[in-house]
């Protein structure tokens, strides 16, 4: 007796694109490849990759008006996942800041998300041909930084040196200039559409997107405070004192919060002499 085999929701989806699943030694379909079958397939606003631990959603512009509110956006949210979010864009950050990668906004950057309606940003994968493309995304391992979103920084260097040799737009060569087989459409077409869609980043109902990506690019504040001195929080017990916040750029990207200096034996000395 054959037991047949189960398939996943994920499988279903793929085979219903006409791209079966690997089995009887089969390969399986490049990533590319699934996520636009996919994209295809799946109901609007409808995550059909994993379920995020910590989700948070955004409403894309409507490419169909039948599908589109009053405003031009989506009726339904697509959901996003939030640390993977904070992932790539922390990744970017460092990779901008030491690498001179291209400088987006926090609009622009956000305004990807909901076009790709991914959490990666629609990073597919790194040009390992280009060495400089291949030192950021190594640089940034180094860091501590996830695999993808390293690559992600790499990616980046990469696409935004292949606009300038070009003399075209980053949003053409982001998803290639040639002619996508999975969608029919060019770099072109995708640069058109950023820029039709680039009102929903600021839509109010997108308020928190942006705010969260916002907030993650802000740069880190430096000190040269001990971070082993007592703070004068403690010291005084004065709780209006202005304290660290536990969700600043810095505080995401695992740095650590340093408090305030340490004044008591200023104090001490104070007393016993006197002045």
């Amino acid at each position: 007796m054959t037991i047949p085999l189960i398939k996943t929701p994920k499988q279903m989806l793929l085979e219903k694109a006409g791209i079966p699943h690997m089995q009887a030694g089969g390969k399986v379909p490049p990533l590319a490849q699934q996520q636009a079958a996919l994209a295809m397939q799946a109901p609007m606003g409808q995550t059909t990759r994993y379920a995020p631990k910590n989700p948070i959603t955004g409403y894309r512009a409507a490419s169909n008006p039948k599908h589109a509110d009053k405003t031009g956006l989506e009726t339904q949210p697509t959901t996003f996942d939030k640390d993977k979010i904070s992932q790539y864009v922390n990744a970017y950050m460092d990779a901008r800041d030491g690498f001179g990668l291209p400088v987006f906004t926090p609009q622009e950057l956000v305004n990807r998300l909901l076009v790709e309606g991914r959490s990666d940003f629609g990073f597919n994968s790194i040009d390992k041909n280009d060495p400089k493309a291949m030192k950021i995304a190594n640089s940034m391992l180094e860091l501590g930084h996830a695999d993808d979103a390293a690559g992600f920084a790499g990616a980046l260097y990469n696409k935004q040196r292949i606009a300038d040799a070009h003399k075209v737009p980053f949003n053409v060569t982001w998803n290639g200039e040639g002619r996508s087989k999975a969608t029919g459409l060019t770099g072109w077409d995708y640069d058109k559409r950023m820029q039709n869609s680039a009102f929903a980043a600021e839509h109010p109902s997108n308020a928190p997107l942006l705010q969260h990506v916002t907030q993650l690019m802000q740069p880190p504040v430096a000190t040269n405070e001990d971070p082993d001195a007592m703070s004068p929080t403690n010291l005084l017990g004065n709780t209006n004192m202005p304290q660290p916040t536990t969700g600043s750029a810095m505080f995401a990207k695992g740095g650590i919060v340093k408090p305030f200096r340490d004044i008591s034996k200023m104090l001490i000395q104070k007393h016993i002499s006197g002045k």
